[in-house]
């Protein structure tokens, strides 16, 4: 009985999954029409449809939820986004 408890957990789960994807889909494909940042959605689509949406392209961690939900065409986690900062002089 517990197995299948986890089992609907699971779906649950998945099903909140898709539709979260299916809302990101939805920003990516508003952000292509007729944009100027078009090439970076039609990007972020394909990745989408290969699978590797969400996950960084430098370093393959994955990219928050709320970064995607603000910049869904975002390739890259914020790690490596941000420049590194210049050391200081000792």
């Amino acid at each position: 009985m517990a197995e299948t408890r986890s089992v609907h957990a699971h779906l649950q789960n998945y099903d909140r999954h898709l539709n979260r994807l299916e809302e990101l889909r939805a920003l990516l494909y508003e952000l292509r029409a007729g944009t100027p940042a078009a090439r970076a959605a039609e990007a972020a689509l394909e990745r989408m449809d290969h699978g590797d949406y969400g996950l960084c392209r430098l370093c393959g961690a994955l990219i928050p939820l709320a970064h995607l939900l603000r910049t869904p065409d975002r390739p890259t986690c914020v790690s490596c986004a941000t420049p590194p900062r210049p050391r200081e002089a000792a």
